[in-house]
């Protein structure tokens, strides 16, 4: 983080500590619902994990079209501590009644969406606002790598105190986790553009008066949605490997493993993204079919090992979806040069992956009322078959990307992605 400025280095920081707490939100409190259910994991456990993660993004696409707009009127480090105050708020929650999570698990849902909107609508704002001197690649290698690290480590931590101690026990923990991450805030100095507003509707006009802005960002949208569907391969996951191991600590060590190699991959592919003698074609095509031949082999064979392997694949693919599409998911709209409408952009994005999200969480409540994994198989099917197209959009985004750099470069106007400054003069919003 020494190459980082200082505000970059404070924002990494707390997302770090974010990491830590969705690792136990998104991992470890998901094994603990299906542990309510140890005997019927594939009906009723399934069936309250869709709930929960339909209560979280309904609740999450709700409170992001406000926080959007409260984001111009207020601090954005003030609505990414709220964000913070709301996981701190479900914690507390999960020490003292956590057993009875089964019984309020739609307003548990509830809370994390409360969390998510509030933190990633300043989170992906700032990030994009603190980043310059050609800094947003720096920043997103940093994070991406370091937070591959936390999901290294921590998992293993969580699973072994989960199995030694009680779920109660690591929940106290986490809220000490919240604190510091709440307190480290206090570090950042958010900026934005002078006079910007979040005006919805002009955007929408906007995309719809520019056919060329139109014909190249949607493919952002595109992805957003078919993102929205890979959104559910780390649920999976952790669905598989409890339903095939039981234990907190092995899904820590499986989670640990999977993370581990992904950094390893991620950190090639970095090297090898300034490589014009690389072809990335067919990086994007591998990791889109990858999960699609181990499920295929799975599906001939299912044992221990080819769910594994499946569970590995996702894993990898999920990792490399999230930086390639971190990187490319404003890369557009910036270098249309209308970086006044980053985040309306954003709220786009958002909410075009939750739609999808809750279509996808509620075929979770389908599987679950047939309680077979033979329909758990064919929902793997259905998700897993959209991989490919994933990637393949992805790969689109990149070319539009050097399109619109290269289109720039011919006019003299400084790509976003290296420009000195932020495209409208910022202003300091402490």
């Amino acid at each position: 983080m020494a190459k980082l400025p200082k505000q970059q280095k404070a924002l990494l920081s707390v997302h770090m500590l974010r990491i830590v707490l969705e690792l136990f939100t998104s991992t470890f409190l998901v094994s603990y619902i299906l542990a309510q259910n140890p005997d019927n994991i594939l009906g009723k456990g399934l069936i309250n994990i869709g709930i929960f993660y339909i209560a979280w993004n309904a609740t999450y696409g709700i409170l992001d079209l406000i926080a959007s707009y409260l984001i111009d009127k207020s601090n954005r480090a003030t609505l990414l501590r709220c964000g913070i105050v709301f996981n701190l708020l479900l914690m507390i929650a999960l020490v003292f009644w956590g057993e009875q999570i089964s019984h309020w698990i739609v307003l548990a849902g509830a809370v994390c969406g409360m969390s998510d909107a509030f933190y990633y609508s300043s989170y992906i704002i700032m990030r994009n606002e603190l980043s310059y001197n050609g800094s947003f690649k720096k920043y997103n290698a940093f994070a991406t790598i370091g937070v591959n690290l936390v999901k290294v480590i921590v998992p293993i931590i969580m699973g072994y105190i989960i199995d030694a101690s009680t779920f109660s026990t690591i929940a106290i923990y986490v809220i000490a986790v919240a604190s510091v991450q709440f307190a480290l805030t206090f570090l950042i100095k958010s900026t934005k553009p002078k006079g910007s507003k979040f005006e919805l509707k002009n955007f929408f006009n906007y995309l719809k008066n520019d056919k060329f802005a139109w014909s190249k960002i949607k493919y952002t949208y595109f992805n957003a949605f078919v993102a929205g569907i890979k959104t559910s391969y780390n649920i999976i996951v952790v669905v598989l490997t409890v339903y095939i191991f039981k234990t907190n600590l092995k899904l820590g060590v499986f989670t640990s493993i999977f993370s581990l190699v992904t950094i390893l991959a991620l950190v090639a592919y970095r090297k090898s993204e300034s490589n014009p003698k690389v072809n990335k074609f067919a990086i994007y095509l591998t990791s889109g079919v990858l999960p699609v031949i181990a499920l295929i082999v799975m599906l001939l064979k299912t044992n221990t090992v080819t769910l594994v392997i499946l569970n590995f694949t996702l894993t990898i693919t999920s990792y490399f979806s999230d930086y390639v599409g971190s990187l490319e998911r404003d890369a557009i709209i910036k270098n249309l040069n209308q970086y006044g409408y980053v985040a309306e952009h954003q709220f786009v994005t958002e909410i075009t992956q939750i739609i999808s999200r809750i279509m996808t969480f509620s075929f979770y409540i389908v599987v679950g009322l047939f309680s077979s994994f033979t329909a758990l198989k064919i929902f793997l099917c259905i998700i897993i078959a959209t991989n490919p197209l994933k990637n393949m959009i992805m790969y689109k985004q990149r070319l539009v990307r050097k399109e619109l750099v290269a289109k720039n470069a011919e006019l003299g106007i400084e790509s976003s992605e290296k420009a000195s400054t932020p495209i409208k003069k910022a202003e300091t919003n402490v």
